[in-house]
């Protein structure tokens, strides 16, 4: 990257474009940087060394589900460039390429250790490069800012066993889990010793496990006290069966989060929530609907909503297609095939919040699921407001931009049957075209017909600076000749009028030598050429739009448009007090056409047509409730800003109150409906699910104060 003069420029934006007024938008901006340049003088001090974060994981070539072959691609990332940059394709290095019959397990430090010397050579010593900006050589050095791998992999990278029941790192010891016999896993129940010392859900009983909690959360090791556990950790590596012991381990296997008689068994077991325990009635065991318990008919709405939707390109993978209707039920879905926004700054102020707000979240979910739902995946969002204060942003440090490139590395498998190192994926942006505005497919020459053709000219005059004084002149001119007319008529008929008295007065100023009229004035006058090019898909601001009938053709959905404009609005026909404001305007395309002037949004309320340069994508759903149409806002895709203004977060919403001193279960158990589970006894095997009857007798007749059907669920990842 060095020889080139422009991707050397950008390796220096720390010291020459980096933003600082005190908000995280890049590692640069955490404290671990800033202690290492502290540590470091003589490293920080040179703003074109390298800080590297290197990431890990296993692949299966040709798309193969099957054990027998593994690879593992080692990739680094630069964070010396703008956050926009640092995660892109074009910048991520594939180092090393790790490849064998089976998973490397802790054998792949015998595969890092080339890469590693590497890396102390570059720390220690340096070596010479040419940096072409400023064509000259200089000494560059390199230093590991951090590692970047999913939970499993970080356990083979750190000989830490993620497999027992202090499977947390920074817990460790000072929280353990608790093992389920019934559901046999370890879980993270309970973590209100995480929420503030006078939060009221430390006081509560029956909505958790029947205790208060008033423990303080678990303390953070420090390095040193790390190291002191480590240092005499003795591995061997190859097959451990002569030294099981060299990494403590237990039984860990992939278990489904399912409402079945296991997670009934853990309640009894944990002497907590009674009308859940299984009622055992001969050769059947009934279940009790609790919170989380969809009827049928809920389910059949459910599924048909999902069924139904469409979403833009990149807001997540096809929904509707992992729904079967069937069964009732999501069938594959994983958590690639949802995308999580992050911000891209945040106020360092805001992390106490945002820390209590992510404990509370997890103890409303505690209310409501199993414990046996809580396994450690659930539990290590309580850290990640820690990990922000040392590290910086969590994208910076997320894995899915290695997924991305892992799934090219797969393709080029697949295309050629061999496979070949890159230091740079792309030269140039493949999404610089989606910012400026591009017709993509369906390109059409088309003559306008004369109705269209008015339409467009008058909409494109009423959105051009240099037209402004003409309309103010032709408004003036109508109330002169039309006085006793509304101000709906008159906008009306100036909206008719005004392109042909611009031409004329545009004629008149030629003829008079005196004034100078400019070439974009007389085109405007003359309005846009009859013949435009039609499309069926357009990128611009970072989005893709699509034609409606070009939609039909598709499972995803870009048709929706949203545009902020500047209208008249009357009470009534008689108003003659007119009020202008803006307004948002939600619309779906009909038609893409091309026009090459560049133009500002004030607009009239009936216009059929909107300027590309305005237009921000929505898309609608179903709302479950009332069946209308919802208007959901995607952000675009792919703009580079990497100076983001910070917004002001909203103050976190609560769930409903409990009141703990009476004896209510709501938030746990529904009574709107008697769908529970029947567990056959003796076929309780994976192949024989358990089916939903309704129930008769005492669980149904049963009440409580409120339905609970409607659950309120808050997104995890809120950074």
């Amino acid at each position: 990257m060095y020889s080139d003069p422009v991707d050397a420029e950008k390796l220096t934006w720390l010291k020459f474009g980096r933003k600082k007024d005190g908000l995280l938008r890049h590692p640069a901006d955490s404290p671990q940087w800033r202690f290492i340049d502290r540590q470091f003088p003589d490293f920080g001090s040179e703003e074109r060394n390298l800080h590297l974060g290197l990431s890990t994981d296993g692949m299966n070539p040709y798309s193969s589900l099957s054990s027998i072959h593994s690879t593992w691609p080692v990739m680094l990332v630069a964070y010396n460039l703008p956050p926009s940059l640092c995660m892109k394709r074009k910048y991520i290095v594939l180092s090393m390429l790790i490849s064998r019959p089976k998973q490397t397990g802790n054998d792949i430090d015998v595969y890092l250790a080339p890469l590693i010397d590497d890396l102390k050579l570059l720390w220690e010593e340096g070596v010479e490069v040419f940096y072409a900006n400023r064509n000259e050589m200089f000494n560059l050095r390199a230093m590991l800012f951090c590692t970047i791998q999913d939970y499993p992999a970080y356990g083979n990278h750190s000989s830490y066993s993620v497999k027992r029941e202090g499977g947390c790192p920074l817990c460790d010891d000072g929280w353990k889990g608790k093992w389920l016999s019934a559901s046999r896993k370890t879980v993270y129940y309970d973590h209100r010793p995480f929420l503030p010392l006078d939060h009221k859900y430390r006081q509560m009983k029956k909505a958790f496990n029947g205790e208060q909690n008033f423990e303080s959360r678990p303390k953070a090791f420090t390095s040193q006290e790390v190291f002191e556990k480590v240092k005499d950790i003795q591995l061997t590596f190859g097959k451990l069966k002569k030294n099981k012991d060299a990494i403590p381990k237990k039984g860990y296997k992939k278990w489904k989060i399912e409402d079945g008689v296991n997670a009934r068994l853990d309640l009894k077991e944990m002497n907590m929530r009674n009308e859940l325990h299984a009622v055992e009635t001969g050769k059947l065991d009934y279940l009790p609907p609790a919170a989380y318990t969809l009827s049928k008919k809920e389910k059949v709405e459910l599924c048909a909503s999902l069924a139904g939707v469409k979403v833009p390109e990149g807001y997540s993978s096809n929904i509707s297609s992992l729904v079967s209707m069937e069964n009732l039920k999501l069938v594959g879905l994983k958590s690639h095939d949802c995308h999580e926004i992050y911000s891209k700054v945040i106020n360092p102020k805001d992390l106490d919040s945002l820390e209590t707000e992510i404990a509370v979240i997890l103890c409303q979910l505690e209310m409501y699921f199993p414990p046996a739902f809580f396994d450690v995946m659930i539990h290590l969002p309580v850290h990640l407001v820690r990990d922000i204060r040392f590290f910086g942003l969590v994208h910076n440090k997320a894995q899915w931009a290695f997924e991305r490139q892992m799934k090219t590395y797969k393709g080029k498998y697949e295309d050629n049957r061999y496979f070949y190192f890159s230091t740079v994926g792309i030269s140039t942006s493949q999404h610089s075209d989606t910012l400026e505005g591009k017709g993509t497919i369906g390109r059409r020459e088309l003559d306008l017909s004369p109705e269209k053709w008015h339409m467009a000219h008058t909409y494109i005059l009423f959105n051009e600076d240099e037209i402004t004084l003409y309309i103010n002149r032709h408004m003036t001119f109508l109330k002169i000749h039309t006085r006793k007319a509304s101000s709906k008529s008159l906008a009306t008929e100036q909206s008719k009028t005004f392109h042909l008295w611009l031409k004329d007065q545009v004629l008149k100023e030629i003829k008079n030598s005196t004034q100078t009229v400019s070439n974009r004035l007389r085109s405007l006058a003359n309005g846009p050429e009859f013949s435009a090019s039609f499309f069926s898909s357009y990128a611009i601001n970072g989005y893709t739009f699509k034609t409606k009938d070009q939609d039909d053709k598709s499972t995803m959905q870009n048709s929706g448009v949203c545009v902020e404009a500047e209208a008249m609005h009357l009470s009534s026909a008689k108003d003659n007090r007119s009020v202008y404001s803006k307004m948002q305007y939600y619309r779906v395309i009909e038609e893409i056409w091309h026009t090459t002037m560049n133009l500002n949004k004030i607009g009239h309320t009936e216009d059929p047509y909107i300027l590309a340069s305005q237009a921000k994508q929505v898309f609608y759903v179903t709302d479950l409730c009332d069946k209308r149409k919802l208007v959901v806002t995607s952000k675009p895709r792919y703009v580079i800003d990497d100076n983001i203004f910070y917004q002001e977060r909203s103050t976190p919403s609560e769930v409903q109150n409990v009141d703990d001193s009476l004896d209510d279960t709501t938030t746990y158990i529904r009574s709107d409906h008697e769908e529970g589970i029947w567990h056959d006894k003796k076929n309780s095997n994976a192949n024989n699910r358990p089916k939903k009857r309704r129930r008769t007798g005492y669980y149904a007749t049963k009440k409580s104060d409120s339905c609970g059907s409607c659950i309120e669920i808050y997104n995890l990842f809120l950074i």
